[in-house]
């Protein structure tokens, strides 16, 4: 059984830094760049707050979203790299960019997805 989790806990180390290395270098329809400062976008106007999280800062960080209109923003300035971000809604739930394909897994005991995304 150990070797079976070790394996597996390879593999999707493998497909992370796989899927690392296969992003494009173009942006998500979400993100905006504006003379080196980034903004993300999520597009709903149900949610009652909206928070930022991303390894923007080596270390996980949450920043809080403004609304405009129908969109929630976040403006990251001085940021370059691989980017792994989610969006926290309402306080409870996490989820990843709905308009960005490229996801790498999380690593146990999180599990799931996180959004990521080359800035330069």
């Amino acid at each position: 059984m150990k070797y079976r989790f070790a394996f597996l806990v390879s593999f999707f180390f493998f497909i992370a830094c796989e899927s690392n290395q296969k992003l494009s270098n173009e942006l998500p329809p979400s993100i905006l760049e504006r003379d080196g400062i980034y903004e993300f976008h999520l597009k709903n106007s149900d949610y009652s707050t909206v928070s930022f999280g991303s390894t923007a800062s080596m270390n996980w960080s949450i920043l809080p979203m403004q609304k405009r209109d129908t969109t929630w923003v976040v403006e990251l300035y001085g940021v370059s790299g691989h980017i792994e971000y989610k969006f926290l809604i309402n306080d409870s739930l996490w989820i990843t960019d709905p308009l960005n394909k490229n996801k790498v897994p999380v690593p146990h005991p999180y599990e799931g997805f996180n959004s990521v995304v080359q800035l330069k």
